[in-house]
């Protein structure tokens, strides 16, 4: 069920992602502009208004879609492995009837209780095997976005400093080293001691 059903996961997810970005970035302007939207007329700030809420609107929207069918995935486990165990308690029990009153078949009280703890434990784990590939395919979906990201021209010249990231270790000595490999690549090498002094025709005013 959940691996016929990841390509729809996928796509209302990145959908959910790229709408949260968006109305991230409108509340995000908002915020940081807020003492200049007094000086806009008041038709700017109800047109500001209302492209915040009609983002909003889209965003939960596609919000509830993601959440919905990842949420369906776990509900239809659940679903299935309530109508199996309801089945299993009616054959266990005029199992149990027919023995204890006609003496036919072999149900005991013990057998009984052994199938009902086997369904219980199944239904148990099986539940958390899904909730663990739901969250899997929305991983998968973050992973593929970073990878994206990572993968633009603009960004493959940080492929580099991520590699080295990954390596250095948590000591200050791997991190000083890390620093000063950064700063001769970028020519920019400060050593110690060292003392910056402004010419004399520079000096006026100071």
């Amino acid at each position: 069920m959940v691996l016929s059903r990841r390509r729809l996961t996928w796509s209302l997810v990145i959908q959910r992602m790229e709408l949260e970005e968006s109305w991230t970035g409108m509340l995000a302007w908002v915020t940081a502009n807020g003492r200049r939207l007094f000086g806009l007329t008041e038709r700017e700030r109800v047109a500001i208004e209302e492209r915040f809420v009609k983002q909003s609107k889209v965003f939960v929207k596609a919000h509830w879609n993601a959440r919905d069918i990842q949420n369906d995935n776990q509900w239809f486990s659940q679903w299935a492995h309530t109508v199996t165990y309801c089945l299993m308690l009616l054959f266990g029990t005029f199992a149990l009837i027919e023995y204890r009153r006609f003496g036919i078949g072999a149900m005991e009280v013990g057998t009984l209780y052994a199938l009902w703890k086997i369904y219980t434990n199944v239904g148990k784990y099986m539940g958390n095997l899904v909730g663990v590939s739901v969250k899997m395919q929305g991983a998968v979906v973050s992973v593929r976005r970073l990878s994206a990201l990572l993968n633009m021209k603009d960004q493959r010249s940080m492929r580099g400093h991520v590699k080295q990231w990954t390596d250095v270790g948590r000591d200050r000595q791997s991190i000083e080293k890390w620093w000063s490999e950064v700063g001769q690549e970028r020519d920019i090498v400060l050593q110690k001691g060292t003392t910056f002094v402004r010419p004399h025709h520079c000096k006026e005013g100071a």
